[in-house]
């Protein structure tokens, strides 16, 4: 009897043990899941914090009224952009809308493509990527922000206006991405002929890396050989296989084609002058503004430099494919040559595809020109002879050189301005060296092609700079002059101490009052 009570007093204490036991883990256990559930010990990759910023919003005083205006921007409104390979019409195009009085374009930000720049590279080299990721700085995270950055910059860099745009030429090869960010945004790609293109490069000596500036040969090639890995980029995974080249000149126009037409317009450098008043229309059309006369003025008497452009890289082809990407509903390629043509004609294309009601200003926009509240372009002298937005203390952006397209209005000198200046071998041989013409609609062995007919208005134009030739040329020796005496200074500083000091800075101040006096009589030339 002893034996049975001591063996069930061993089993009850052991059961009690297992039951004490298995309690415990009970708690451990819920203890656990409930400290793994807290949102704070949620990894940094899924946040449970939900974000709202306030309103962005400008306020703009209207001089005339003394009314004040509040504008609310947001990465819903239809933001406009602008973009394609340098020396391709991008910056008269931007003239023109500005001349729009619901669009403000302004000058280049120059941080943008940048910054576009560097959110590609965080995420795609896979330490860098990681490092951000652990750190909670995910794609999210980064894309909201650099949202925010891109938003901030647009809206405040000008005057606020009801329709927003941006002319950074290389953005475009970020078209998809940046239409992620901003979805109701539409794009404008610019196509010029190659042979135009690579002319102007090697005439105005800008340092390209890979090309031979001496040798027309060699530079049309490397033209067409990034240019032909358009035709091949028809996928997404073929995009995302090159997106990495740096000499990769297609994504623009490809980004422009998958936005589709609705969302991104091409626009030839060469239609637009010989067509000025067509194709304001198609683009003011595009961009669903009306049309206004003041564009068409602009035209008529056209009176700022068609700026240079500082090519540090040459990747249309990104901008290319990104435009194609995008569909024809978001991005409209523009061919320079149509755009100068026929410009009342693709003007209201760009228009209607932007949504933006037609005005007559589009094709006067030399009324608007370095006038209070109209087309920016005079805050530093060279801003009328780059692309960039020049500021006294950028050395970099003030030494690049000038264009020959000064102070005159649209007209059709640089359509053909190539023609007779490549040696006969490259003539001949130009279907062998750059197929990628042909494709873009360019007869190769047309010397010079045949671009189409100028409207009334740009013929017009051609009278008016034949009968007063030799007061725009005087007009733009002096306005040479003016830009040299800046760049000798500059020079001067930064091989002193590379440093910008107030008499350098005195010396662009009174080079811009000297230009404005120079700007001033040519209202007079009519």
């Amino acid at each position: 009897m002893l034996d049975v009570i001591n063996n069930y007093e061993i089993m009850g204490g052991r059961t009690l043990k297992r039951y004490i036991l298995m309690g415990l883990l009970c708690v451990v256990t819920i203890a656990l899941i409930y400290q793994f559930s807290s949102p704070t010990c949620f990894s940094s990759h899924s946040p449970q914090n939900q974000w709202i910023s306030p309103e962005r919003f400008v306020m703009s005083k209207d001089e005339q009224t003394g009314e004040t205006h509040k504008f609310v921007y947001n990465r819903y409104m239809p933001l406009i952009f602008i973009g394609g390979m340098p020396r391709s019409g991008t910056t008269l195009l931007r003239v023109l809308l500005d001349a729009h009085p619901d669009i403000r374009c302004g000058e280049e930000t120059r941080v943008i493509p940048r910054l576009l720049g560097f959110r590609q590279s965080w995420l795609k080299a896979p330490f860098e990527s990681r490092r951000l990721s652990e750190a909670g700085i995910t794609a999210e995270v980064l894309d909201q922000a650099v949202g925010a950055f891109i938003l901030e910059i647009i809206a405040k860099h000008g005057t606020p206006a009801p329709r927003l745009c941006n002319k950074d030429p290389f953005t475009l090869r970020s078209a998809v991405y940046l239409r992620y960010l901003f979805p109701n945004s539409k794009f404008i790609f610019m196509i010029r002929d190659g042979r135009a293109v690579v002319h102007s490069i090697i005439s105005r000596k800008v340092t390209i890396s890979g090309f031979d500036l001496k040798d027309f040969r060699q530079c049309l090639k490397k033209w067409n050989a990034a240019m032909s890995a358009m035709v091949c980029i028809v996928m997404y995974v073929i995009s995302y296989l090159i997106h990495g080249l740096t000499l990769c000149m297609c994504e623009q126009h490809y980004q422009c084609q998958q936005l589709g037409t609705g969302v991104c317009l091409p626009v030839h450098y060469e239609q637009l002058v010989l067509q000025p008043k067509v194709w304001l229309e198609k683009i003011l059309s595009f961009l669903s503004v009306p049309w206004n006369e003041s564009v068409l003025n602009s035209i008529i008497s056209r009176k700022i430099i068609i700026p240079e452009y500082d090519l540090k890289d040459f990747r249309m082809c990104e901008q290319h494919s990104q435009c194609q990407q995008l569909g024809t509903g978001v991005c409209l390629p523009v061919h320079y040559e149509q755009l100068v043509l026929q410009p009342k004609v693709w003007l209201e294309k760009i228009l209607s595809f932007l949504s933006v009601p037609w005005n007559e200003s589009v094709l006067h926009h030399e009324e608007l020109v370095n006038k209070k509240n109209g087309i920016s372009l005079s805050k530093y002298l060279l801003e009328r002879s780059t692309d960039q937005v020049i500021k006294p203390i950028n050395i970099e952006a003030l030494l690049e050189r000038s264009t020959d397209q000064v102070i005159k209005p649209i007209n059709i000198e640089a359509l053909s301005k190539w023609v007779g200046q490549m040696p006969d071998d490259v003539v001949k041989d130009m279907s062998e060296i750059a197929p990628m013409l042909a494709m873009l609609g360019y007869d190769p062995n047309a010397n010079p092609p045949n671009y189409g007919t100028a409207d009334a208005l740009v013929q017009e134009n051609m009278k008016h700079l034949e009968k007063y030739k030799e007061d725009w040329y005087a007009k733009q020796k002096e306005m040479m002059s003016i830009r040299e005496s800046i760049r000798s200074s500059l020079v001067k500083q930064k091989a002193n101490n590379n440093n910008i000091d107030n008499n350098v800075v005195d010396v662009i101040h009174q080079s811009n009052d000297d230009l404005d006096k120079t700007v001033g009589p040519l209202q007079s030339i009519t």
